[in-house]
């Protein structure tokens, strides 16, 4: 699967939930899945052409953005993402050529924003 679609939209005051609906459906019937709430995912297919997999994430986008004026109210986000997944880079396990026994343990000991110590959970 080397492209992957994620879709992530939230609409809010006084929006149609039947248009809503509609529009979801015709997400799943251009093959994208539900993720969970407002969010959607489309991975292309074993043996797709990458370019029949980019025209129905593209769809997908464009499904939302033509459904937008029937839903109504506001649309208060939408952030879409279309990425390559690079099969050989697939399951790395080292990126690079330096690769530390420890790098987990060292950074997971380092402060975090807001932390009022180094290591805090």
């Amino acid at each position: 699967m080397p492209y992957r679609g994620m879709l992530t939209f939230d609409f809010g005051q006084g929006h149609d939930g039947s248009q809503f609906q509609r529009m979801e459906t015709a997400l799943l019937h251009l093959g994208w899945r539900h993720a969970e709430t407002s969010a959607f995912v489309y991975d292309q297919s074993d043996g797709d052409p990458d370019a029949d997999a980019l025209v129905q994430i593209w769809q997908g986008i464009a499904v939302v953005g033509r459904a937008t004026a029937a839903i109504g109210g506001r649309l208060s986000a939408l952030s879409y993402t279309i990425q390559f997944l690079d099969p050989n880079q697939l399951g790395e396990t080292q990126l690079g050529t330096w690769q530390p026994p420890n790098a987990y343990n060292h950074i997971r000991v380092q402060t975090f924003p807001g932390d009022t110590q180094p290591g805090q959970t």
